[in-house]
């Protein structure tokens, strides 16, 4: 039995790094995964390796439309959300200010910021639906 038994989880840039090794720590303690990235071929590999209760999902967290899948997914799969993991990120534009391109400083800020904030935000009310609060790091 494991301490994560019968709980859903999204993890946002779940396919590599810390997103991967969550991924995999919550399977083994239990949990249904969802991952969520848009690095395809290593999303669909980590959810194949890791079995029946993960499941991979190709999703930009800065696109509104791309969240309210992921929320709908675990809902429809798993009937409920007990954790939304925000972990995707990117480097950013790095340089000189003079140099750094507004695409790249959006790209980042989509990714970085608007990605959380889509993130708790679609996920709190299924969270409330359930009966219960979302608690916020403190």
């Amino acid at each position: 039995m494991g301490r994560l038994d019968g709980k859903v989880a999204i993890i946002t840039g779940g396919a590599s790094g810390i997103g991967e090794a969550s991924a995999s720590l919550f399977v083994e303690e239990g949990a249904s995964v969802l991952i969520a990235d848009v690095q395809d071929d290593k999303g669909w590999k980590l959810a194949e390796e890791l079995g029946t209760r993960a499941e991979y999902l190709h999703a930009d967290v800065s696109r509104e439309s791309d969240v309210e899948v992921l929320m709908s997914r675990a809902v429809e799969a798993y009937g409920r959300l007990d954790c939304m993991f925000n972990n995707a990120g990117i480097a950013g534009p790095t340089g000189p200010i003079e140099s750094v391109k507004v695409e790249g400083f959006n790209e980042a800020i989509g990714v970085l910021l608007r990605g959380v904030f889509l993130g708790i935000k679609h996920a709190a009310p299924v969270m409330k639906r359930q009966g219960r609060e979302p608690r916020w790091p403190r």
